[in-house]
This record gives structure tokens, C-alpha cells and sequence, in this order.
């Protein structure tokens, strides 16, 4: 008897031990699935952003900051117990597709976010894969808060916001930036083939007629092209004292580095596309002097900047740009609009953007009736192979 005893407690102690076990498994799976950790029991529900923009391709540094960045302001929401949404608590999720900067395949990627069951969307990135999904995002009337979206057509539905500045603003500023200089004749080199290059080409243009200055040259360059060395001649001949090049940063190194080569000491001024213009030009002494709209610089002493930048460089390796700073901060008036609605539905949410004011790395940011941001003005000027942030007076 007592040797079937024995068997009998030992065969009761490995149903047990198999069972205790398996309960541990069980635990591992269902914190996989949730992806909460071991805060998830904190969290009352998950609310998804969405984002949209290029990660493969000429654009790829402002998709990939966007989406980088977009995550980071994630990690660390979520890292400080979520989003107090009413009486519940939410954590936040996050999917990224890649749109390539191309219209076609940014709507694609928009059709797959919305499968995907985002709720809210911080992008698009570049305006025209932004314009190829806006009507749609319109009919869904889903919130969508653009990082770097700058034309100024892009959020004219009421679910569409921004953190950066519009191509009109921009043209604007440049212009006042360029006369408070003392600049009288002017010419400007531009990309025909891009919307935003064109539209704040226009704006600019048009304010300078209306001054005491001169346009003394305007050049147009087509899509994809490298060699802008007959634009540049044209406005080396022109007795110009300034250029204003509203163009990305590919563009911006390009024309920079062939006017040095063609011997061309006139400063250049410009637009948020130039930055990351330091991180691919091979001489950055050619960049000397250049100034160009942005709200946003890594060196900037604000901790709270100081704070975002060392996340992000310990997360990619690199130095975030202005693209990151307005995704980070999108992110955070994502999640002010789900406070202050006290709800997750859409049409809430879009109503609490327009009574919230967010204290960004970007600024103090708030919005106008139309969804433009309201935040100050900021150029950055390139000294000793550095950006300077100075404000517009």
C-alpha cells in the first residue's frame, strides 16, 4: 500500500506542477497580445494613432523623423500612465505605413491605417501625398493633425489641423526677414515641379513687388533635377544681393554647393524644407550665413528640447530635425483634444482642438478657427557649420 501511495502523490504533484505551468504561459501570451506589459492593468482601453509618410525614398528623413518621433511621444505618454479620457484610462498605440511622397501610394497606406482601425492620424508629411488623401480622411471624419503639411489648401475640411507653418506664411516671413535685412534686389530659385515650392515662390514674390525691393531674377528648375548651374549663372549675371531658395534640404545642397563652385558669394535664405541641409552636405562651409524658417533646432538649450533629443538620438543615432519636433508635439495635441473632449469619438475630438493649448518643444501651440497653429515665429541661421534659432521680430 505504502508503495502505491507514493506514486499516487507523486502523480498528483506533477498534475500540479504541469498546471502552475501552464498558468504561467497562459500569463505570458495574454500581456503579448495586450502589449501592455506589466502596466496594462493601468489601462482601460487602447486608443490608436495613425501615421502616413515617406520612410524609403529622396524624402525618407522627414518620414522617418515623423515616425520616429511620433513613437517617442507614445513611449513616453504611455510610460506616464496613458491618456485620462473621462473616467477612463487609455493607452496609446502606434502604426506607421510608408507612402513613398507619392499620392498613390499615401492614399493605399491611408486605406491601411484605416483597416487597421487608427483613430486619430498625426501626417501626412509631404503636401502631395497629404492632398492625394485629405477628401477621404474628410468623408471618415477622422482627426488628422499634419506635422509638416504646409500647403495652404491642405486642412481646409474642419478634421484637418497642423503644427507647422502654411506655404503663404512662410512666403510671408521670408520676405519680411529679407527687407528687414536691407535686401534690395532679390532672386529667387525654385522647384516648378512642386507644389510647395511653387506656392511659397508665389507668396514671396508677391510681397517683395508690393516693397521697395526687386525680384531681379526668378528660376525654375525641373523635378528630380541635380545640376542648377544655369539657373545660378542667370542670377550670378542678375547683380543679386540675396537668394531665396523655397526648397527641400536635397535641393538646397545642391544649389548651395554648385553656386560656391561657380564662385557666387550672395547669401541664401529659405524655407523649413532645408532642414537636415547639414546632415548631407559634404562641405558644410558652403551653407555659411544661410537662414531659413523653422520652429524647431536640436541645439536649442530648452530642456524640455534637450530631453526629446537625447530620446531620439538614442533611439535612431541621429539628430532629430523640425519634421520630428512637430510629430512629437502633434502627438501631444492629439492627446490634450482626448482630455479635454473627455471622449474618443472623432467629432469630439475635433471639437476640443480648438479650446486646447499645448506648451510644445515647438512652442506654445493653439488653433485658429480654420485649424492653422498659432505659435511665434523662428529662423535658424547656419554659423560655423551649426544651426543658430533666432526669433522674427
Amino acid at each position: 500500500m505504502k508503495k502505491v501511495s507514493k506514486v499516487f502523490s507523486f502523480a498528483i504533484m506533477l498534475i500540479l506542477a504541469l498546471a502552475l505551468v501552464t498558468g504561467c504561459g497562459s500569463d505570458k501570451a495574454d500581456d503579448k497580445e495586450s502589449q501592455g506589459g506589466e502596466a496594462q492593468g493601468d489601462f482601460d482601453g487602447e486608443f490608436i494613432i495613425g501615421g502616413f509618410g515617406p520612410i524609403t525614398g529622396d524624402a525618407a528623413q522627414y518620414g522617418l523623423a515623423v515616425m520616429n518621433s511620433s513613437k517617442i511621444a507614445v513611449d513616453e505618454i504611455n510610460a506616464a500612465g496613458g491618456v485620462k479620457v473621462g473616467d477612463k484610462t487609455y493607452k496609446l498605440a502606434h502604426t506607421f505605413e510608408d507612402d513613398e511622397a507619392k499620392p498613390d501610394v499615401a492614399l493605399a497606406a491611408y486605406n491601411k491605417l484605416m483597416d487597421d482601425g487608427v483613430q486619430a492620424i498625426v501626417g501626412g508629411v509631404t503636401s502631395g501625398s497629404h492632398m492625394g488623401v485629405v477628401e477621404d480622411a474628410y468623408n471618415d471624419n477622422i482627426l488628422m493633425v499634419s506635422p509638416s503639411v504646409t500647403v495652404d489648401n491642405g486642412i481646409e475640411h474642419p478634421n484637418a489641423f497642423r503644427t507647422c507653418f502654411t506655404d503663404s506664411m512662410q512666403g510671408d516671413i521670408m520676405a519680411k526677414y529679407a527687407l528687414s535685412i536691407g535686401a534690395k534686389k532679390i532672386a529667387v530659385i525654385y522647384n516648378q515641379a512642386d507644389e510647395y515650392s511653387t506656392g511659397i515662390m508665389q507668396v514671396f514674390v508677391d510681397a517683395i513687388k508690393d516693397s521697395d525691393a526687386e525680384i531681379v531674377a526668378n528660376e525654375g528648375f525641373e523635378a528630380n533635377a541635380t545640376d542648377m548651374k544655369t539657373q545660378l549663372t542667370t542670377i550670378r549675371n542678375s547683380g543679386a544681393d540675396l537668394i531665396f531658395a523655397p526648397v527641400y534640404y536635397q535641393a538646397a545642397y545642391y544649389i548651395t554647393q554648385q553656386a560656391h563652385e561657380l564662385g557666387m558669394d550672395i547669401p541664401f535664405i529659405g524655407t523649413d524644407g532645408w532642414d537636415g541641409v547639414l546632415e548631407v552636405s559634404v562641405d558644410p562651409a558652403v551653407l555659411e550665413g544661410s537662414v531659413f524658417q523653422t520652429p524647431f533646432t536640436y541645439n536649442d538649450p530648452n530642456p524640455a528640447v534637450q530631453e526629446y533629443v537625447k530620446k531620439y538620438e538614442e533611439e535612431t543615432g541621429e539628430k532629430p530635425n523640425q519634421f520630428g519636433a512637430n510629430a512629437y508635439d502633434a502627438v501631444y495635441v492629439v492627446k490634450a483634444a482626448l482630455e479635454k473632449a473627455g471622449s474618443i469619438e472623432s467629432e469630439d475630438l475635433i471639437a476640443a482642438m480648438h479650446e486646447i493649448e499645448v506648451d510644445g518643444i515647438t512652442g506654445t501651440i493653439s488653433f485658429n478657427e480654420n485649424g492653422e497653429p498659432k505659435k511665434d515665429v523662428k529662423l535658424i541661421k547656419i554659423v560655423d557649420g551649426e544651426y543658430e534659432l533666432f526669433t522674427l521680430e
